[in-house]
């Protein structure tokens, strides 16, 4: 990746705020949020990475937000403060929130589509997918199941036990890897029986009519 060096390489004077500014959600993948902060401004992902440095263009030819090597890990702040200008957004925002920078680096995650309730108290109309922590398998302030991408969401909220035990996950972090709790989840979802699933099951669908 060394040959990748000098492309990586800050160029020109700092780039000028967009019109309209954006935020990037926790876990986003980099071309999802420039593609909502391009059509958000009436433009295309293309303008966007021409008035950012070549580390963007570097990092788009991969497809892997979460890889961040060496060769490019020299010009990562610099391509994060001018994202943070043209994006109207905050330098704590976008690298703690979109992994390209390197914040989920050796952490277990799952590709999965953010909350469809989440994504439309911000005004966001369109699918953004994400990288969350390994663990999570339900948004706790809407009862959406965090489903893979491109399968539908729906809410659990029929199933209180569901809910309990994602908090209880969370908790049980504070003390365990999340290698573990996705261990502890699998032993507990072969151990329950046919009546358990059959009500659980019945309960989604009186949720979701329609799904």
């Amino acid at each position: 990746m060394s040959g990748y060096a000098p492309l990586a390489a800050p160029r020109g004077p700092w780039p000028a705020p967009l019109p309209v500014p954006a935020a990037p959600l926790a876990g986003e993948a980099l071309a999802s949020f420039l593609g909502r902060l391009a059509a958000a401004n009436r433009t295309t992902p293309e303008a966007v990475l021409e008035i950012l440095p070549p580390w963007f263009r570097v990092k788009a030819r991969w497809h892997n937000d979460r890889w961040l090597p060496s060769s490019l890990m020299p010009w990562a702040d610099d391509a994060a403060a001018r994202l943070v200008v043209i994006s109207g957004s905050t330098a704590a925002a976008v690298k703690n929130a979109l992994p390209a920078f390197g914040g989920t680096r050796g952490l277990p995650v799952r590709a999965v589509t953010a909350c469809r309730l989440c994504t439309a108290a911000r005004r966001i109309s369109q699918p953004v997918p994400v990288h969350l922590p390994a663990h999570y398998q339900v948004c706790l302030g809407h009862g959406i199941w965090l489903s893979g991408p491109g399968t539908p969401q729906f809410s659990v909220r029929g199933c209180p036990g569901i809910l309990a035990a994602e908090r209880q996950a969370r908790h049980l972090l504070r003390r365990l890897t999340i290698e573990q709790l996705i261990y502890s989840r699998i032993q507990a979802t072969t151990g329950q029986d046919d009546h358990a699933w059959k009500r659980r099951t019945l309960a989604l669908i009186e949720s979701n009519p329609g799904k």
